[in-house]
């Protein structure tokens, strides 16, 4: 008896025996109460009781089943406070932003979901609980729920989460694991009969495991590698197992036991790094008129000087991890003090808005760390004492290839009901998610197997008899984890959207500006300008021979890349990264059909950020400034409004960049000038093709196509280039979502194909995918040529079937599996109905549902098998009647008239009975009444397949279809014609 709280009243219901409380890994717990009423009782949203000492709340209004005036069924299914969880935003706790993302460890994740609910739910109400410990990593949220946030931390650690009064923690949920609860089947040992084992076929173990590093805070030249890599040639000990890496720093494997698995991993660590996290103990404001604010870490070590770490090429910058300037998108360039531990932030504007400011500044306690910067060997790997960023990626290697190099199986038992309440003060406490229990069974796991509670199903009427799931598998993504990640992804995009590639407008105003600019650029080789109506010519070379210079990869790395240079028309700043210029003509003297690198200048060229430029109506030209004689010395980009010769001024090239034009309508363009363009009839040469808005671009120089592109496919329309972007599977539900499924004397099914040869033979037959984890029925298979021999099914308590040759076989006879493969033989057999199988010992007892006829025991078909009939998308039929030698589809029987988008997502089966000795076959027949009707035929098996057309007294062959490909057909006034046969395999 259980008592309903509501409207300031109580209602006393007596739950029915099938209603029972669920709780299971990473999953919030309900209470699925019912019972029925002589009377009808509106019973609210918001009614709760107790259950074991736990407030269970209605969320969603009660489901109601009338079976009488006086007998009305109620189903109420209740849960905790933890339901909010799906009702409240997960929100910044900083600016209260929905689109965000937050890179940190994993207890500075959970407080954050944490303050969410505490926001809503009232403080102190939620807390943080035991987290593990990891190195940092980036989880976005998008207009995500708080519980879905919880969730995709996990997944982003590749860990479990778990509620325990309303305390968050993230970790591995285990309790018992070096005292295991001992389970077995049979009296006595804990479980009743019908225990299941399930094994997870796509998951099999790892026998070694690749991991990839980072890429920040490396410097490729000194350290030999541009991402982290793991220690070399050492060992670590994790959960009492020993692991060992290579020598090369790629991979781990378990060493102190053989392994006979053979599959191979990969581990992405890109959040892991060198880093050093510090933590402001101190923050001066400077000017705040002029944003200049110092923050003092007095806990720098004094070894640790900053200014001598810095990578050649590369500007250091700040990134606050906590605080009001967190995040990746916020990056300061500072001057650092070490004898005063003081970094001196360089304003940056983010967003419109300078920072720091009075509302975005930092505070003592906001943790920071350095990029740019390589740190000593400490931080990267100290084999001594095992720490550093590559010990760090070990540990997290260690524990990715401990969870995944074992079997993954899943068993399913109820607890004994007499043996349960006899132990219960013994086994009652053990019986929770997370908890271990020692396994053993002769046939499943002779030897014990040590694994975790994940499920536990309590009938409120027999508290003491739960169902169990126990399983040794981490659980993995959902689908819905899966679809969030794809609007994650748009705020990565904004996070990064600074570093794309931009152009701006160009208009026929700039183009004429540009032009009077060039005309006192004082190019040599030029005269002024012409100006006539029409030009006629066979070549055209736009460019200068002083310009012919572009932007590498290096000095040493002489790969062109784009140049990166944007302006910004709303902090009205132009901008040009840290790069290389190789000029292509200078110092060299010689014709040749190629040259080698050290014969050309190359300059390594510092970053330039233009101040803020407010005068609208000046225009500028950009220059490089080098070093005519020393290539080592850094160049300057350099913006002047006027025009500078190239060798004015003594010592210096000032290289030609490209020109900034004066505003209009608020907006500056800026075009490059360097390089050439040459024009042939027929051709084209250069480097970039940008519209005039500057949101299109052909970028031919990396191979890049940016904007609004639409392609017109052969059909007329247009298409984006997403709408291109199928998979295979996408292609394989359009090709079969035409397919025409009835055919009288015939078939030719979405989900299901055969033939037969002119001797009725069955020669080959397939079946298309089964979207169900359902085995019970043997598939068909192709290759029959013998006479018929019947096959009989028997059943296990464990639901797996094998066959015999004969309805009442006798000890010894074989046994086989529904490939035809001998598994067995019949022993200690029972009145000819009930036997043990001599390789497992499980009995198996007669079923004649799952008999089936074969013409040799190595290719059976079976007399109960899957498959789906469809007609414009419908399922129509799952009947077939025997018609001399062909089958006909008859009018709807038993599969239910449900409308499907696709064959391939359908979740309904539909099955058909043969009776012994039938065959059955493909027979694409002249019909008019099927006339503009499609149908695909693809053989998903490993067996070829012939295809025939025509009547079925006449009918021609149209060809083998060989596994992995596909006919597409079209009826014609009655008749097929093959439009088109490709291999799905190879299909783009």
């Amino acid at each position: 008896m259980l008592t309903l709280h509501f409207n300031n009243t109580t209602l006393d219901v007596q739950e029915s025996d099938s209603s029972y409380r669920y709780r299971s890994l990473m999953s919030k717990p309900q209470l699925v109460l019912k019972f029925s009423l002589s009377e009808f009782v509106e019973i609210p949203v918001g009614a709760w009781c107790e259950y074991q000492g736990v407030k269970y709340k209605l969320g969603s209004p009660e489901n109601i089943k009338k079976n009488g005036t006086r007998n009305i069924e109620y189903t109420l299914t209740l849960g905790t406070l933890e339901d909010n969880m799906s009702l409240y935003k997960m929100r910044n706790p900083v600016d209260k932003r929905l689109k965000w993302s937050m890179c940190a460890k994993p207890h500075e994740l959970v407080e954050a979901i944490v303050w969410n609910l505490n926001q809503r739910d009232g403080a102190g109400v939620w807390k943080v609980g035991e987290c593990l410990d990891a190195a940092e990593q980036t989880v976005e949220f998008n207009h995500t729920y708080v519980d879905a946030a919880l969730q995709d931390v996990a997944n982003k650690f590749e860990t479990e989460w778990e509620i325990n009064d309303y305390t968050i923690s993230l970790h591995k949920v285990e309790y018992f694991k070096d005292d295991p609860l001992p389970l077995a089947y049979g009296k006595g040992n804990g479980f009743e009969p019908g225990v299941g084992r399930t094994t997870q076929s796509d998951e099999l173990p790892i026998k070694r495991l690749y991991v990839q590093g980072g890429d920040r805070n490396i410097d490729r030249s000194k350290y030999g590698s541009a991402e982290l890599l793991l220690p070399k040639s050492q060992t670590l000990v994790y959960e009492g197992r020993i692991y060992q890496s290579d020598a090369e720093g790629y991979s781990i494997e378990r060493i102190d036991k053989v392994s006979d698995a053979v599959k191979e991993d990969s581990l992405d660590c890109s959040e892991i790094y060198p880093s050093r996290v510090g933590t402001v103990s101190a923050v001066e404001c400077i000017d705040a008129g002029k944003n200049f604010y110092d923050i003092i870490d007095n806990s720098i070590p004094a070894e640790l000087n900053f200014n001598d770490y810095v990578i050649e090429g590369e500007t250091a910058t700040i990134i606050f991890q906590k605080g009001m300037l967190a995040g990746d998108d916020k990056q300061f360039e500072f001057k650092y003090n070490h004898s005063e531990r003081r970094f001196e932030l360089v304003p940056q504007e983010i967003d419109g808005v300078t920072m720091p400011n009075e509302t975005f500044s930092p505070a003592v306690g906001d943790t920071y760390a350095i990029f740019g910067i390589m740190l000593p060997d400490s931080y990267i790997c100290n084999n001594t004492d095992k720490t550093g960023a590559s010990w760090d990626m070990f540990r997290e290697a260690a524990r990715k290839l401990y969870e995944n190099e074992d079997p993954k199986f899943t068993f399913t038992g109820t607890l004994q009901g007499l043996w349960a309440k006899k132990n219960w003060l013994r086994v009652g406490g053990r019986l929770k998610v997370g908890g271990y229990v020692l396994f053993t069974d002769e046939q499943f796991a002779p030897d014990g197997i040590p694994i975790r509670i994940t499920g536990i199903k309590e009938f409120l009427t027999s508290p003491y008899a739960p169902v169990l799931e126990i399983s040794n598998s981490v659980s993995g993504k959902s689908v819905s984890s899966q679809l969030r990640e794809i609007g994650q992804n748009e705020v990565a995009t904004d996070n990064s959207i600074r570093n794309a590639v931009s152009y701006t407008k160009r208009r026929f105003r700039d183009v004429r500006e540009t032009m009077a600019m060039l005309e006192d650029s004082m190019l040599d080789n030029f005269t002024n300008s012409i100006n006539p109506l029409t030009v006629q010519t066979m070549m055209m070379l736009v460019g200068d021979e002083s310009l012919q210079f572009r932007f590498v990869a290096s000095k040493t790395d002489l790969t062109a890349v784009g140049d990166g240079i944007t302006y910004d028309n709303t902090a009205k700043q132009l901008h040009i990264p840290h790069g290389f210029i190789q000029h292509m003509t200078l110092g060299i003297g010689t014709i040749s059909s190629s040259h080698a690198d050290s014969e050309y200048k190359v300059w390594e060229m510092n970053e330039y950020l233009s101040p803020y430029l407010d005068n609208g109506a000046k225009k500028y030209y950009l220059y490089a400034k080098v070093s005519r004689t020393d290539t080592t010395v850094k160049g300057d980009f350099l913006l002047s409004d006027r025009a500078i010769k190239m060798t004015d001024v003594a010592g210096y090239y000032h290289l030609l960049v490209g020109i900034l034009n004066s505003e209009y309508d608020g907006e500056r363009s800026y075009v490059s000038l360097y390089g050439f363009s040459e024009i042939l009839p027929g051709r084209i040469t250069t480097d970039k093709i940008v519209s005039s808005d500057g949101k299109t671009y052909f970028d031919l120089l990396l191979g890049e196509i940016g904007g609004n592109i639409k392609f017109i496919a052969s059909d007329g329309s247009l298409k984006d280039v997403a709408d291109l972007e199928r998979t295979d599977l996408d292609y394989l539900k359009e090709a079969f979502k035409d397919a025409t499924t009835e055919i009288d004397g015939g078939v030719a099914l979405s989900g299901f194909v055969g033939v037969r040869d002119a001797l009725k033979n069955v020669i080959a037959a397939l079946c298309g995918y089964n979207p169900t984890s359902e085995d019970d029925y043997p598939l068909i298979f192709a290759g029959a040529q013998q006479g018929n021999v019947e096959y009989y099914g028997w059943t296990s308590n464990s639901y797996t079937h094998i066959y015999t040759q004969s309805a009442t076989p006798s000890n010894g006879d074989n046994c086989f599996d529904n490939k035809g493969s001998v598994v067995g033989t019949v022993t200690n057999i029972v009145g000819a109905q009930i036997f043990a199988l001599s390789t497992t010992g499980e009995t198996y007892q007669r079923n004649t549902g799952i008999d089936f006829t074969a013409k040799t025991p190595s290719a059976m078909e079976g007399n109960r098998a899957k498959f789906r009939v469809y007609k414009d998308g419908r399922c129509v039929s799952n009947y077939f009647e025997t018609s001399g030698s062909y089958k006909t589809i008859y009018v709807p029987t038993y599969c239910p008239p449900l409308v499907f988008t696709t064959v391939l997502d359908v979740s309904e089966n539909c099955y058909m009975d043969l009776t012994a000795g039938a065959q059955f076959g493909v027979l694409m027949e002249t019909n008019d009444d099927y006339d503009g009707y499609n149908c695909s035929l693809y053989n998903s098996s490993r067996y070829p397949c012939t295809v025939v057309k025509g009547t079925k007294s006449s009918y021609t062959q149209v060809g083998a279809l060989s596994p992995g490909e596909m006919m597409d057909f079209v009826n014609i006034k009655g008749g097929w014609v093959l439009k088109n046969f490709t291999r799905y395999s190879t299909k783009e």
